[in-house]
C-alpha cells in the first residue's frame, strides 16, 4: 500500500467458512512522520463485512498496528460464510486526510 489515507478500504476476500481473521503489516511509514519518532507511527485498521448493495456494510472492531512491529491483529469469532475488507479508521491517531500511510507488505490469513 503505497500513499493510502483515511477510509481506504482494501480488496476483499472470501475467507472460505474460517472464523478468524489475523492481518499483518510490516515495513510501514506515515507522512507526517510520528510527532514522538517512528518507533510510535501507526495505523488503526477496521475489518468489515461486505454487505448486499442495499445495506450498509458492518464493522467488526478496530486493531492499532504499529509501524515499528509486525504483531498481527487477530478477530475471531466471524461469521463464517461472508466477504471481508479492512479501512484504514486513523494514521498516526488522526482522522485528517492529509495523513497518508505507506505499507511493503500487507498478508492477510483466516483459519
Amino acid at each position: 500500500m503505497e500513499g493510502v489515507r483515511v477510509n481506504f478500504d482494501s480488496r476483499t476476500w472470501d475467507h472460505h467458512g474460517e472464523t478468524n481473521v489475523r492481518i499483518t503489516l510490516q515495513r510501514c511509514s506515515t507522512n507526517p512522520a510520528h510527532p514522538d519518532g517512528g518507533v510510535y507511527a501507526n495505523t488503526h485498521l477496521e475489518l468489515r463485512r461486505q454487505t448486499p448493495w442495499y445495506m450498509p456494510d458492518q464493522g467488526h472492531g478496530v486493531k492499532q498496528f504499529y509501524c515499528a512491529v509486525s504483531a498481527p491483529g487477530v478477530w475471531s469469532s466471524l461469521p463464517s460464510t461472508n466477504v471481508y475488507y479492512f479501512r484504514v479508521n486513523k494514521i498516526n491517531g488522526s482522522t485528517s486526510s492529509s495523513n497518508t500511510l505507506d505499507v511493503d507488505y500487507v498478508h492477510v490469513s483466516y483459519y
